[in-house]
């Protein structure tokens, strides 16, 4: 039996709660309170958990109001809507809004009450309906919560079918650029939060979803950059490093960094994969074959002042690096990068130690080993010739001083 006073209770709190001149009155007068119990108490009521969940929704953007709701049971209430209204598509919406709201804040608290509560669980059904019948408005929210949730504390929540959920869905026809976007901040999250789920992503499948959305996902620039932070993170994993190798990931990469050379953002994210993929000597051989090697450089020098640049791309040139005749491809230019990075950042310890190690794969040829000699050679006359500059301004002005005196 439908309860028309808490329906109609809760649609009138979520009119008010739209006004943000309003959200102070209704604090006060309890209105937080009589929600949540609302939710809590009419579980099995459709139209009290609509109602109040759009409710929930509106309150939930306010920042003062926000972590009452969470203190209140707002979160748990918001799972237990949608999984015990599973076929409900009205319900499931307005709780997946409602819990973005609550969580917008990235709120520790939160999202650790959130998953305690099993969010993981209605919302991975969710996804796997939604990815069947693409319906990307609701999937991409879904996704997005997913990613949000997720952190190493909380990645272990998350089961197989979760993961196989957001492969599917990353892949899905149809899937735009804000599904594919947190499917991909997801997979990465998943990668560095634990053994685990990382062993749940060396997989075939893992391999080809994502490959296929770095080859699929056009000119976004977010969408690039993620994709190929999720190629770099899936490498964490050796098998993964071989399995990317023969799925074209390294040939796919150079087309990227070459057709994307003035994007910060994608060749950030495109020198952490050669990075990681360059940890196979086959691959090593397949990127310097398609150019990544001098792409690399030009990244080095198309970001010369961002150090997390310059210490991916010193570790890039280190792994690239590893045989001669790739030496031999950095030339010069290579050298150069990699010691302009390390007078750029005196005091950053892991471009330090990292450029060293480049500079010694570098190095491995003899042709860069006596380029670096005749530079350095060449710094320290100058840096005697400074020295003794200043030594003669310093003694003009003590002579220019008596003279004064005198």
């Amino acid at each position: 039996m439908v309860d028309v006073k808490q329906q109609y209770g809760c649609e009138a709190i979520a009119q008010l709660a739209e006004d943000d001149a309003s959200t102070d009155s209704l604090h006060a007068a309890g209105a937080i309170e009589r929600v949540v119990a609302a939710l809590l108490i009419h579980r099995g009521d459709a139209r009290v958990q609509i109602a109040g969940l759009q409710a929930v929704k509106f309150l939930a953007e306010s920042p003062v109001i926000r972590p009452h709701l969470c203190q209140l049971g707002a979160g748990e209430a918001i799972v237990a809507a949608m999984r015990q209204h599973t076929q409900n598509e009205y319900i499931q919406l307005r709780a997946a809004r409602a819990m973005h709201a609550v969580l917008c804040d990235g709120n520790e608290s939160t999202r650790a009450r959130l998953v305690k509560a099993h969010a993981f669980t209605p919302l991975t059904s969710a996804l796997i309906r939604h990815t069947g019948t693409r319906n990307m408005f609701t999937l991409n929210i879904v996704a997005h919560l997913i990613a949000d949730l997720l952190d190493d504390e909380t990645c272990a929540a998350l089961t197989g079918a979760g993961v196989e959920a957001l492969l599917a869905a990353l892949t899905a026809a149809g899937a735009t650029a804000a599904v594919t976007g947190p499917c991909l901040a997801a997979i990465v999250k998943l990668c560095c939060g634990g053994a685990g789920l990382a062993a749940e992503l060396a997989t075939d499948g893992a391999c080809d979803a994502v490959m296929a959305c770095a080859r699929s996902c056009g000119g976004d620039p977010t969408v690039h950059a993620c994709a190929w932070g999720a190629v770099a993170s899936l490498c964490r994993d050796a098998g993964n490093v071989a399995r990317l190798g023969a799925r074209g990931a390294c040939e796919a990469l150079g087309a990227v960094l070459r057709d994307h050379a003035t994007c910060q953002q994608i060749q950030l994210a495109g020198v952490a994969a050669a990075r990681q993929l360059a940890m196979h000597d086959g691959n090593a051989a397949r990127l310097a074959a398609v150019g990544c090697c001098e792409a690399v450089v030009a990244a080095m020098n198309l970001c010369h002042g961002d150090a997390d640049m310059q210490q991916m791309a010193v570790s890039a040139i280190a792994m690239l690096a590893g045989s001669q005749q790739r030496a031999a491809q950095f030339g010069v230019p290579g050298c150069w990068a990699v010691l302009s990075a390390v007078r750029a950042f005196p005091l950053d310890d892991v471009i330090q130690q990292r450029g060293n190690r480049a500079m010694l794969a570098l190095c491995s040829l003899d042709s860069n080993n006596r380029w670096l000699e005749r530079t350095e050679l060449a710094a320290e006359e100058d840096g005697a010739a400074d020295d003794s500059r200043q030594e003669s301004a310093f003694a003009a002005t003590d002579a220019g001083s008596t003279e004064t005196s005198a």
